[in-house]
């Protein structure tokens, strides 16, 4: 079942979406109409919505603008299909700068160009995210990302689990990224000031814009697990001028064992994030240990 939704005031165009999707022997196709891309941005987010239609009046240059500024600030996460009368090649132009997977003029619509045009975006839409989650190295700050952090730290445990030995998972949770002049900025920043403080033989990746996890390996002692925490914790609540602002960043460390608390790689991640959500529940500048 595809998800549609189709963006319109006019209600004589969606009777006319729904007889070009009515018998469709294939996928199932079901689409609701919404009056503007707010409402659209509001769904999509919410999840569940595949596919988004958006009509584009005989005036397009506002509703382009429109199109350009939802995309811009990914308030609207499912494909766009453009329906309009007609489109010259600079608004074509415009619209795929926009985001927009194709423009189709009303004219020309049937059936099967109109249901082969949705499976067509959704279909890259997934195929897109399936490309990205093969990404293994984050661009803005070399790091690994979740998928090549997953193999790493599934390779430590049986390594330790072979070699009796010891390792942990910290999750970090980055506080106060909105307080800076700059998020990004300071974002990358404190991921390369947490990289610079740990052994070549350590791991950092970056599973979000706030949210960074290290693997360390053959540290038995407790006591030196608890060191790197709190010089992380410190490290990355010194200032930071080069992000701009006035603001405050802290951080919360959560940190899973192996194999004294976990014994596997997903209940590492687990632990160290229940933990880490430990330490955001104290106010930050701190960690906890699973």
């Amino acid at each position: 079942m595809i998800h549609a939704l189709f963006v319109t005031q006019d209600s004589s165009r969606q009777q006319m979406i729904d007889g070009l999707l009515e018998g469709d022997g294939r996928e199932a196709i079901t689409i609701h109409q919404v009056a503007d891309l707010a409402a659209a941005a509001e769904a999509s987010s919410a999840g569940g919505v595949d596919v988004v239609l958006y009509e584009v009046s005989a005036q397009p240059s506002t509703d382009i603008e429109a199109l350009t500024s939802a995309m811009a600030d990914v308030t609207l996460e499912a494909p766009v299909l453009v329906l309009m009368d007609h489109a010259d090649k600079e608004q074509e132009r415009l619209l795929a700068e926009a985001g927009a997977v194709d423009a189709l003029p009303w004219d020309a619509l049937t059936p099967a160009l109109l249901q082969r045009a949705i499976r067509y975006s959704v279909d890259r839409r997934n195929t897109e995210r399936q490309l990205a989650d093969l990404v293994l190295i984050d661009s803005e700050t070399g790091l690994a990302r979740p998928p090549l952090f997953w193999e790493i730290l599934s390779l430590a445990v049986k390594r330790a689990k072979r070699n009796q030995d010891y390792l942990a998972v910290l999750t970090v949770k980055l506080i106060g990224l909105a307080t800076m002049g700059n998020p990004a900025a300071a974002a990358c920043e404190s991921a390369m000031r947490l990289a610079g403080l740990l052994r070549a033989s350590d791991t950092v990746a970056r599973f979000d814009t706030d949210q960074l996890s290290v693997l360390v390996e053959s540290m038995p002692r407790v006591e030196d697990i608890q060191t790197v925490a709190e010089k992380i914790v410190a490290r990355l609540a010194e200032p930071q001028p080069e992000a701009g602002g006035g603001g405050t960043l802290s951080s919360a460390v959560g940190i899973a064992l192996y194999p004294t608390v976990s014994s596997t790689a997903e209940a590492l991640i687990g632990d160290a994030t229940a933990a880490m959500h430990l330490a955001i529940e104290q106010g930050g500048d701190t960690f906890k240990f699973a």
